[in-house]
């Protein structure tokens, strides 16, 4: 959850740097996560700093987008709708861990 000074920080850095490189960037920052998560697939136990880092840049470009489209409440929408899809998936295939 971003506070809302941070989220103030990131509005600033839209308009600072403009919507469409800030697209580039999340881009950029989701493709760096990807490289990580292959690199990291055979490794077992805490992630290493990369990762680490690689998660937060992603969610700040993620808290970005939702301000670029102006879709925040939408995508919570979404996400608890589809939290709920696989909580039920999960239940009908007998899968009852936690």
């Amino acid at each position: 959850m971003f506070t809302i000074v941070q989220k103030k920080v990131l509005s600033r850095a839209i308009r600072h740097f403009g919507s469409i490189n800030q697209k580039i960037k999340a881009i950029e920052e989701f493709s760096e996560l990807t490289k990580e998560l292959c690199k990291g697939m055979t490794k077992v136990g805490k992630p290493n700093n990369e990762l680490i880092d690689e998660i937060a840049d992603c969610e700040i470009m993620l808290e970005q987008m939702k301000i670029i489209y102006k879709c925040h409440d939408e995508v919570e929408c979404h996400k608890e709708a589809k939290i709920v899809r696989l909580f039920n998936r999960m239940n009908e295939n007998g899968n009852h861990q936690s």
